[in-house]
């Protein structure tokens, strides 16, 4: 059975996904996400080049995917599926996550 993420009101009164244990992401280096802010952090700080690539191969992106389908944050999915390197894509997330501040 799936659950639903859990959700979070922020002071722009947009809801900030945090998904469930179950759905968060774990990156190939062994980290898991659980939210925009902790994939921001990781893409940021965390993640190397080759890490990010592992996930973003040819039409695969796997943060996209996970963006879009458990944290249901489409603009940032899309986002996402266009950037076409780690850096780029913090970007993206940044841009989201401005609209949960």
């Amino acid at each position: 059975m799936r659950t639903k993420s859990a959700v979070r009101k922020t002071r722009s009164g947009k809801e900030l996904a945090h998904a469930a244990p179950e759905q968060s992401f774990w990156v190939c280096s062994g980290l898991v996400l659980g939210d925009l802010r902790a994939l921001h952090d990781a893409l940021l700080k965390r993640m190397d080049d080759a890490t990010y690539r592992y996930h973003v191969a040819g039409r695969r992106n796997d943060f996209s995917k996970w963006v879009a389908e458990v944290l249901k944050d489409q603009t940032c999915a899309k986002a996402l599926a266009k950037a076409k390197d780690r850096t780029t894509a913090a970007r993206a997330v940044a841009v989201a996550l401005k609209e949960y501040r």
